[in-house]
């Protein structure tokens, strides 16, 4: 079974906050300021197959958008980095608005 941790990076990196949101899916934030504009509105993880999926909706509470940077790091159930091609994608989720991202391992 393939675990699936989130890690969301703003430009400026600080401390870390780390949440488990469901079974299996943990959400770091590089950024404790970050952390207290976005939140998790809600995480899914399904697996079709060999195929793990994990959606995670997240809103954005300020007055601004935010950019963040964010990559999927799959672990095993034993608790070991499974090594993947994941690199840091980046999103921008608008003022008072929710935005879902995909991954896909």
């Amino acid at each position: 079974m393939c675990l699936g941790a989130l890690t969301f990076m703003p430009l400026s990196a600080g401390a870390q906050v780390r949440q488990e949101v469901a079974d299996g899916v943990v959400i770091n934030i590089a950024d404790s300021g970050l952390s207290k504009t976005i939140t998790v509105d809600r995480a899914k993880m399904a697996k079709a197959g060999p195929v793990t999926r994990v959606q995670v909706s997240l809103e954005n509470l300020g007055k601004r958008p935010v950019n963040v940077q964010y990559r999927a790091q799959w672990m095993s159930s034993d608790g070991f980095e499974i090594p993947t091609n994941d690199r840091w994608e980046g999103a921008t989720i608008d003022s008072q608005t929710s935005r879902s991202i995909d991954l896909l391992g």
